[in-house]
């Protein structure tokens, strides 16, 4: 999958082998992974404006519109960064999600975040729904500090992949910073169950544990996700 970096570090209980120094909440400990993330780091993006979002509701944004934005940035930027280039050269030979997706994603690590949401919605335009792409659409909105906007993309993501853990985790990030815990906590079993050894997964279900006051779940949790990242340590970022 496709996109995030938000990537937000995951403490842990006393007692248990996951714990780090200080306290941080609970918003800080989550962890959002999963393949494909965009959260690709620099600094923290400047939201859109609502006036500019409620023109064009993504989900059916003007081909047109989307882009003659995204062409003025991307024909600036291509001679600067062979990334993006060759992202451009691929999107040009065929015009599919996957190719929206990896031209985001190098917006998103450029911090460009506007463009990237451009990228994300001319997809949905041009190719119809597709729950990588819908997916990533509901993490940048997550990341931007509004997970109401996300949540009808990611609800929609899990309903045309239902057996993606990815989907699932996504959605349950969306769930916990709108305040529904429970409903998370359900989001991130359901992707355990899917994918076992999924750090990711394990960690925020640990954390969704401790939200509950499970404690001793969240303590054997958490050492299943502290096992599960030993096993691999050279994740790349965009998998979490």
């Amino acid at each position: 999958m496709l996109v995030s970096r938000c990537v937000l570090v995951v403490a842990i209980v006393a007692a248990g082998g996951c714990a780090s120094g200080g306290t941080p909440t609970l918003a800080q400990k989550f962890v959002h992974q999963g393949v494909p993330s965009i959260d690709m780091g620099g600094p923290k993006p400047k939201s859109p404006s609502r006036s500019e979002r409620a023109s064009s509701p993504l989900e059916h944004a003007s081909v047109t519109t989307v882009s003659s934005r995204v062409s003025s940035s991307a024909s600036s930027l291509e001679n600067v960064y062979p990334e993006l280039r060759d992202a451009m050269w691929q999107l040009r030979l065929a015009p599919t999600p996957a190719a929206y997706m990896a031209v985001a994603r190098v917006y998103r690590r450029l911090g460009i975040t506007d463009t990237a949401h451009d990228f994300l919605a001319r997809s949905l335009a041009v190719n119809g729904p597709d729950p990588k792409v819908l997916d990533a659409m509901a993490r940048l909105w997550r990341d931007w500090g509004q997970p109401q906007e996300g949540l009808t993309y990611a609800h929609r993501a899990v309903y045309m992949a239902p057996g993606w853990a990815v989907g699932q985790n996504t959605l349950g990030t969306v769930l916990f910073a709108l305040g529904q815990r429970t409903e998370a906590r359900k989001r991130f079993e359901q992707a355990v169950s899917l994918e076992p050894d999924a750090p990711w997964a394990l960690q925020n279900l640990c954390v969704a544990y401790q939200a509950e006051g499970r404690t001793r779940e969240a303590i054997t949790t958490c050492r299943k996700a502290d096992a599960a990242k030993r096993k691999s340590p050279d994740t790349p970022k965009e998998s979490r």
